[in-house]
């Protein structure tokens, strides 16, 4: 046969021959299965259906019996707690109660009452746990920082616009306040924070000179354009 030009069309017409050609002779492949030559013959069908129901059942007596047949026997469990019973064997029975050592008699309702502390001080305190008094005494021993102490650390309150407007009652020591505008005659410059100190409102800052540092305003920073231009 010569060589022809094959289109589209023809060569979905050739899959779908060859897809039901496959269909016929041969079996579609299943997940996690392969082929394999260990058939399952009619010798082992065989074999299978001679086995008689039941023929691999086990039972078990329901009750102790030394005549039992069953291929689980209990005889000897039988003829053994017959044996222990004869020799004056008893089931498992307290006898006596003690407590560290000290054995407890029965009162006269044949009732032992064992006394079981409730409260932590019914126990003796030998590893030394501390109470709440023995905590206190520590602490104020160690001069540790009281409530009090702690409340008048600084707390920052808010800003005002002028010193004059910082209050001057129910303050308390340690309150802040930020100064938006200076004020000469309190020593005060724009943006000084000031606190109380129980008698005045004192600045938090000091002065500080910055005769040496860089001067943005009148030196601005070089430019990516100033060096092109440079360049041009």
């Amino acid at each position: 046969m010569a060589d022809k030009l094959v289109a589209k069309t023809q060569l979905e017409y050739f899959k779908g021959k060859l897809d039901a050609k496959n269909d016929e002779k041969y079996v579609a492949k299943e997940a996690g299965k392969v082929l394999s030559t260990n058939d399952f013959t009619n010798a082992y069908k065989t074999k299978l259906d001679g086995i008689e129901a039941g023929a691999n059942k086990t039972v078990v007596d329901e009750s102790l019996n030394k005549e039992s047949t069953n291929p689980v026997q209990n005889k000897a469990i039988a003829t053994k707690l017959e044996e222990i019973t004869s020799q004056g064997g008893e089931p498992n029975t307290i006898e006596t109660i003690k407590v560290n050592g000290s054995p407890l008699e029965p009162d006269g309702s044949k009732a032992v009452d064992i006394s079981v502390p409730t409260k932590v001080s019914q126990l003796q305190n030998d590893s030394g746990y501390q109470t709440a008094a023995n905590v206190e005494q520590t602490l104020t021993s160690k001069n540790y920082a009281t409530k009090s102490d702690i409340s008048s650390v600084y707390k920052y309150k808010g800003s005002v616009e002028t010193y004059g407007e910082l209050p001057q009652s129910e303050q308390q020591i340690g309150d802040v306040y930020n100064v938006e505008t200076a004020d000469s005659s309190h020593g005060v410059k724009a943006g000084d924070n000031v606190a109380w100190n129980g008698t005045a409102w004192v600045v938090l800052s000091g002065t500080v000179d910055l005769s040496n540092y860089y001067d943005m305003t009148n030196y601005p920073l070089c430019q990516n354009s100033d060096i092109d231009e440079m360049f041009a």
